[in-house]
């Protein structure tokens, strides 16, 4: 048994034979994967050979070799006559490379930079090696922003003197890891000077705020350039530049000057007499170039966000985030283009001239002014309450009688025309100024139209237009029909100089013809000559004007908005001015002389400036009107008779009294009774009382 067992253990192992099939198809798998890593190989050098250079940029542009914003300086802004308003400093922003600054043995270059830092700026150590700390692998941390030139020489002074004084002393400290990047600072060298006009930018000058700025923004803000690094073949850092594309320069229609004489004239005003608002737009009526416009609200257009002088530290301390900026927006917009308000007799204007365009008026026929008309239910009253008598039309103008505009309305321009050329004239529209945040206002449809509607919008109440809209339409009136786009900017101009573009006078549409030009025209020197706006006559000077006197909403509460139109010449306009005063703080709102005064004041500065002189002889006894007394406040007269037997200006108030309505009306809208002592008859200068 045994023996069999031991015989069975030394049995040699059976040999399994590897058969020829089996090698066959390890040799064909073998060189099927040579010849797959051998063709493999041979793509890899092609693509090395053809496209290597393409995927080696893609490598390295995905990292990062210092590469850095070179920012593009903003366009400037000038004034009509090159007068720089707004314009660039050179400023640099602090770049901080840790990486370098920690690359130094022994804490060498890190020290060495952080005292140099500490010395010239008097930055704070602690923080300086916390941003180490924090981000040692970093190569471009900017630490301060728009450093002057003079701090920027200083630290290049102080790192080459100590540098070169470590060399001297063979030791290995130095100054590095802190370079200076370029960057373009905004300038408003005027301060406050057309603020609402120029508006502001943003730190970095990419984004304007209000103003040309914003409008203008994408010719102003340029487009800026990089400096890329990359490695090259023998792994060196190569740089390329692609250079900033300065922004373009503006060439405003603004004239600073003008601006200047219109802004001291409303600071002066306000300073004097005071006022919710006092407004004012200066034009060419024949471009409808604005060369100056202004409101009472002003801010430094290089610190826009200022509060302080406006409140004190406490007030500002206890505002909240919202409040601040509501006040910050009220403060910026702009009143000539973003408020709406009912106009007044100015608008008056634009009705006689859509009466006499359409031939529904001649201009020959007179009206019977009692002082009131009973219209839809309501008795609407003219401001003279005994009533002027026989007017002409221009009479009417002369007078700014609304009993005589309400009749020619209603029984000879219709609401058909009425509605259509308000349009025309572009009310409740946008004038397409190149300024951001235009409103529009609100219109009566004439599908809408009421008696009592059309009644109270011929004189220009119950109706919204803003200050630009109604300037623009008076220019169409003066310059023989032609409205033009009111804008701001002539010019664009590359940083050599070279004209970009051209910005022409834009001619939207023809309002009326020459015929009726020349009416309005005649009618309005008439106006200044006799009428309403005898105050605001310059000796010497043909003047055409009308005045304008509107009561707020809620009717009653004795709150106006007063308004002068002035061209000069009359009959060849060069300049246009519209003055406005929003609850002038006198005891009587409505009395238009302290608007006429404003004015009149605004345009002997101007006028000498702008080169236009006299036109007829001054008589040694014509002196400027002397400054009178109101009437309500004179005990000696309490007729209100003038000494010399001539009556006195009437307020023009539009008192509406509700008789028995027939109409389903809201008359919230509308005035309540406006109460007062009967007013003189007032013939309105050359108008007669009598019949024609």
């Amino acid at each position: 048994m045994y023996g069999r067992m031991k015989t069975s253990r030394n049995k040699p192992k059976r040999k399994i034979p590897f058969a020829k099939y089996m090698q066959r198809k390890l040799a064909f798998v073998f060189f099927t994967v040579a010849l797959a890593l051998f063709a493999l190989g041979f793509v890899l050098v092609g693509i090395a050979k053809e496209d290597g250079e393409d995927y080696k940029r893609i490598v390295l542009s995905q990292q990062s070799y210092d590469s850095r914003v070179i920012m593009a300086s903003r366009g400037e802004i000038w004034d009509r006559n090159g007068t720089r308003l707004a314009m660039n400093e050179k400023v640099y922003n602090l770049i901080l490379d840790p990486k370098v600054m920690l690359s130094g043995e022994e804490k060498n270059y890190r020290d060495a930079t952080l005292d140099a830092l500490v010395s010239v700026f008097g930055y704070d150590r602690a923080e300086l090696e916390d941003i180490l700390e924090e981000k040692p692998e970093s190569s471009y941390v900017r630490y301060a922003r728009q450093l002057s030139g003079e701090q920027k020489e200083a630290f290049l002074s102080y790192q080459e003197e100590f540098n070169d004084r470590m060399k001297k002393e063979k030791s290995k400290a130095r100054v590095k890891g802190v370079w200076f990047e370029d960057e373009y600072k905004r300038i408003y060298p005027y301060n406050n000077l057309a603020c609402e006009l120029i508006g502001f930018s943003s730190g970095d000058g990419t984004q304007g705020n209000w103003g040309m700025e914003q409008y203008y923004n994408d010719e102003l803000a340029g487009t800026n350039g990089r400096e890329y690094g990359y490695l090259n073949d023998d792994s060196n850092l190569e740089r390329v530049t692609v250079k900033p594309q300065n922004g373009y320069t503006l060439v405003s229609t603004i004239d600073a000057t003008a601006q200047q004489i219109v802004e001291e004239h409303i600071a002066n005003f306000n300073a004097t007499i005071g006022a919710k608002n006092v407004a004012c737009i200066v034009m060419k009526p024949n471009t409808a170039e604005v060369l100056a416009m202004a409101a009472s609200d002003s801010f430094n257009l290089n610190q826009p966000a200022d509060l302080t002088p406006y409140f004190s530290e406490d007030q500002i301390a206890a505002m909240t985030q919202e409040e601040k900026t509501e006040f910050l927006n009220n403060l910026w917009r702009n009143f000539c283009i973003s408020d709406t308000y009912e106009p007044g007799s100015t608008a008056k204007s634009l009705t006689i001239a859509a009466g006499i365009e359409e031939a529904r008026l001649k201009g020959n026929e007179s009206f019977l002014c009692d002082g009131y008309e009973e219209v839809g239910g309501y008795k609407i009253g003219c401001h003279n309450t005994r009533g002027h008598g026989w007017l002409t039309v221009t009479q009417a103008l002369m007078s700014s009688c609304n009993d005589a505009l309400m009749q020619m309305a209603r029984d000879y321009i219709k609401p058909d025309v009425f509605c259509r050329y308000q349009k025309i004239f572009g009310l409740g529209q946008s004038t397409g100024i190149d300024l951001p945040g235009e409103a529009e206002g609100i219109l009566h449809a004439e599908e809408t139209m009421g008696s009592t509607d059309l009644a109270t919008n011929s004189f220009g109440q119950n109706f919204n237009v803003t200050m630009i809209q109604m300037a623009a339409a008076y220019c169409s009136l003066l310059n023989g029909g032609y409205y033009y786009e009111p804008r701001m900017v002539k010019q664009i101009l590359d940083e050599d100089g070279n004209v970009v573009k051209n910005l022409d006078p834009v001619l939207v549409r023809r309002t009326i013809s020459e015929h009726t030009s020349e009416f309005i025209k005649e009618a309005l020197f008439q106006v200044v000559e006799g009428g309403t706006g005898q105050k605001a006559a310059i000796p010497g000077y043909e003047m055409g004007g009308k005045t304008g006197t509107g009561e707020k909403y809620p009717r009653g509460d004795e709150k106006y908005i007063i308004s002068f139109v002035a061209c000069i010449p009359a009959h060849n306009p060069e300049l246009f001015i519209y003055t406005l005063i929003d609850e002038p703080n006198i005891p009587k709102q409505s009395e238009s002389k302290y608007v006429t005064d404003l004015c009149r004041d605004i345009l002997v500065d101007l006028l000498p400036y702008f080169n236009i002189y006299p036109t007829r002889e001054i008589p040694a006894e014509e002196q400027p009107p002397e400054e009178t007394q109101p009437e309500d406040n004179n005990p000696d007269n309490p007729d209100g008779e003038n000494p010399d037997g001539e009556n006195p200006e009437e307020p023009e108030t539009n008192p509406i009294t509700i008789i028995d309505s027939e109409e389903n009306y809201d008359n919230s809208v509308f005035y309540d009774e406006v109460s007062g002592n009967q007013a003189p008859e007032d013939n309105g200068g050359d108008s007669g009382s009598g019949q024609p």
